[in-house]
């Protein structure tokens, strides 16, 4: 069963898809998904719909949303910022843990480059049962360390936006790339972390979920680091590696949601 739902957040509304297991005992564990910049809840060649009904098919609901400004959501992508981001997840937490097909206690997410970010702030604050993050991003400013050199700065300056890959990102965006301190929002957590990166990610360099690996490692929190060779940064280009990605992520949120994890 799919639902569509306008989740209010701030003065904008998310444009919310709801896949729903039919006649499953309610509550239901519940998975969030997370985009990344200039996504939507549809995904590369529909993979987050197949994500999404793959979750039904097991038993666990699965929310979709499009962020400010992206897809079919209100706002101006020329707006969007991390925390924006951060904000929006927030509020479809909420919402769902607020609906009667939700167990709010076992609530997991998947989150896609950029919207890892997201997803490792919400976690910090009210922990999960677990994250999957695919091709995530572990420090923005390093991502966008050719900012200055490509003359990003002085046409943001002149104009209050700059050109990306269609669309523009704005001020804001530009201003609050370190607006997530990860290394500090990683250890307020101890729910089990699973990342999936290409070896080669044109977009977010794969040294990005090492990371991720090696700051768990650290503080004693449970991560997994996958590989995927050869594969996009949206790891749903190639029909094997939309596969692996889809059994490896089921695999992990299933076990993390199960009644007796801890």
């Amino acid at each position: 069963m799919l639902d569509f739902h306008w989740v209010p957040c701030g003065d904008d509304r998310l444009a919310t898809s709801v896949h729903l297991p039919p006649d499953a005992p309610q509550p239901l564990p519940t998975v969030l998904v997370v985009h990344g910049l200039t996504g939507h809840r549809i995904g590369r060649a529909y993979h987050l719909v197949d994500l999404g009904r793959r979750l039904a098919h097991a038993g666990i609901a699965c929310v979709r949303y499009d962020q400010t400004g992206c897809g079919e959501s209100t706002g101006r992508f020329e707006d969007l910022s991390v925390p924006i981001m951060v904000e929006n997840l927030r509020s479809v937490r909420r919402w769902a843990g607020g609906q009667t097909w939700c167990d709010p206690a076992r609530v997991a997410i998947v989150a896609l480059s950029l919207g890892g970010l997201a997803a490792v702030a919400v976690d910090a604050d009210e922990p999960t049962r677990g994250l999957a993050l695919w091709a995530p991003v572990y420090s923005l400013p390093e991502v966008f360390a050719d900012t200055t050199r490509t003359g990003m700065t002085a046409l943001l300056d002149h104009q209050g936006w700059v050109p990306y890959r269609g669309l523009r990102l704005g001020r804001a965006f530009i201003d609050g790339l370190a607006a997530v301190d990860t290394d500090a929002a990683l250890a307020r957590s101890d729910s089990p972390i699973l990342t999936i990166h290409s070896d080669v990610d044109p977009v977010v360099p794969p040294a990005q979920s090492d990371r991720y690996l090696a700051r768990c490692r650290e503080i004693g929190r449970p991560c997994e680091r996958i590989a995927l060779a050869g594969a996009s940064h949206d790891l749903a280009d190639d029909v094997k590696h939309r596969k692996s990605l889809m059994d490896m992520t089921l695999k992990s949120v299933i076990y993390a949601l199960a009644p007796s994890s801890v």
